[in-house]
């Protein structure tokens, strides 16, 4: 349709559910879910073929998966780019979901990239 467009599209770490961002005119951009069964197709008659959640902000560029912690499904996190308003947005996706939060205003961001743990210094 002419109101939303789709930038960014990941299969999620464990292979079950594939996300799209979703930008949306004169709106807040939104991030899908679809449910994907073990052929990697889409599971139609799954109830819960189709999720949906606000970016808090507009146009979604990109989006990395993040695990916060630990390895539960609890700590799985979207981190995502929205591109108009400036913004860095993590997004839980676990049972335990803690909404979505803003993490940072930053220039027009346009693409989230994560370096691996052992390429990291951290500075005490």
């Amino acid at each position: 349709d002419k109101l939303t467009s789709v930038a960014a599209i990941r299969v999620a770490p464990k292979g079950d559910f594939l996300y799209l961002s979703n930008r949306v005119v004169g709106g807040d951009g939104i991030i899908s879910a679809l449910a994907l069964a073990p052929d990697g197709s889409i599971a139609q008659k799954d109830a819960r073929a189709f999720h949906v959640a606000s970016t808090l902000g507009e146009v979604p560029r990109d989006f990395v998966f993040w695990r916060s912690g630990n390895e539960t499904d609890e700590a799985l996190q979207l981190i995502v780019a929205n591109q108009e308003s400036g913004s860095l947005v993590s997004l839980s996706l676990g049972a335990a979901s803690g909404g979505a939060h803003l993490l940072a205003e930053v220039p027009t961001p346009v693409c989230i990239a994560l370096a691996p743990e052992d390429d990291l210094e951290l500075s005490q």
